[in-house]
């Protein structure tokens, strides 16, 4: 006769999935029998949902793990009480799933639906449980969260030095980017949810609080953790950005749209002296002239064309004439003129009858004007 260890290797891969089914299933029943069945059912959410996940796969294991123990005769013991037990306990989970739903049908997943992130006055000492199940209501959710705050870190969580070269590569951006939309798209979602799950409003002041300082491991369920992380390091990404944009493009102002090419632009340019903003427009040639005549970071290529292809962006860029940006470039050449020898400039003096300041130049090109 078979021993039931000889038994449960019949099984295959059906004997651990129903082992932790029948823990599972015993950890479940009571929480929706219990007289405050709600709370109780959003205590063990996780499991629940694994519960309503595999259902059709323990089933379907259970039909075919019965079935081979009626054909074989298995007498009593543990393969046989395993079988015994899942199918019990499967029955009488239905039943009071059933009974709590009124017989409108629809099984665990429609109670679930019934309790989780429904909107209601949260106490404080509940506020992560809160948040997290209010971040679970929605498939892919928090891993979509921690992809995106992991993503983010790991560029903006290394040292941004002045004067330096970038801390990471044009390929480790474009990697950034290619989940960039989905990660401030799932951003958004986080928060709508966190926003509408306490009526109080207290569980989303609580985590823009924790969001406002650098993360440390916490013992904070994953939901709310994945969203304060991420939303951190968002916020602390386009802040290194906005300053290091404006500080290698002064004195434009970049526009909203203008922030990633410029960026990949700047990532390009540092290795290679050939790299240009992809637009031939007056506007690109005006920002490719501002970044070229700040401080150059430490180690970056040399310009291709060198003051030729300053000159021809100088050039360029004056179809602006008059805008703001163009004229912030060309009082701030003016201003520069005076102490660069590189720089064209008429004599500040014309001496005749009477002495009087001469005209500066009133186009970018004009100070390009003179040989190096």
């Amino acid at each position: 006769m078979a021993s039931d260890e000889e038994l449960l290797r019949r099984l295959e891969d059906a004997a651990p999935l129903l082992e932790a089914t029948r823990v599972r299933y015993r950890a479940l029943i009571p929480a929706v029998q219990a007289w405050g069945w709600r709370q109780r059912l959003r205590e063990v959410c996780d499991i629940a949902r694994e519960v309503a996940r595999t259902d059709a796969q323990v089933e379907q294991a259970l039909r075919r793990a019965t079935r081979r123990a009626q054909a074989e005769a298995w007498p009593q013991g543990a393969a046989r009480a395993l079988l015994d037990d899942v199918n019990a306990l499967r029955d009488r989970l239905n039943d009071v799933v059933d009974r709590r739903l009124e017989d409108t049908g629809g099984g665990l997943l429609a109670l679930l639906r019934l309790v989780l992130g429904v909107p209601r006055k949260v106490p404080m000492g509940e506020r992560d449980a809160a948040a997290h199940e209010a971040l679970q209501l929605e498939d892919e959710l928090i891993p979509a969260l921690d992809r995106f705050g992991t993503a983010l870190e790991s560029l903006f969580g290394r040292p941004l030095v002045r004067g330096h070269r970038l801390p990471f590569t044009l390929t480790e951006y474009d990697a950034l980017l290619a989940q960039f939309d989905d990660g401030t798209r799932a951003l958004a979602r986080g928060w709508a949810a966190i926003a509408r799950i306490d009526t109080t409003g207290g569980v989303e002041r609580e985590l823009l609080r924790r969001s406002k300082r650098a993360p440390r491991t916490t013992r904070a369920l994953p939901g709310p953790r994945a969203l304060v992380h991420a939303t951190f390091w968002d916020t602390a990404a386009d802040a290194h950005l906005r300053l290091l944009l404006e500080e290698r493009f002064a004195p434009v102002q970049l526009k909203e749209a203008e922030r990633v090419p410029a960026l990949r632009f700047l990532l390009a340019r540092e290795v290679d002296g050939a790299a240009r903003i992809p637009e031939d427009t007056p506007r690109a040639a005006l920002l490719m002239l501002a970044h070229e005549l700040t401080a150059s970071p430490e180690g970056r290529a040399s310009l291709k064309g060198g003051r030729a292809q300053v000159s021809a962006w100088a050039a360029q860029a004056d179809a602006l004439l008059g805008d703001e940006d163009w004229r912030r470039v060309r009082d701030g050449l003016r201003a520069l003129a005076s102490r660069s020898t590189r720089l064209a400039l008429p004599p500040l003096y014309r001496v005749g009858k009477h002495t009087e300041r001469a005209p500066l130049p009133e186009r970018l090109t004009d100070f390009f004007s003179t040989g190096e």
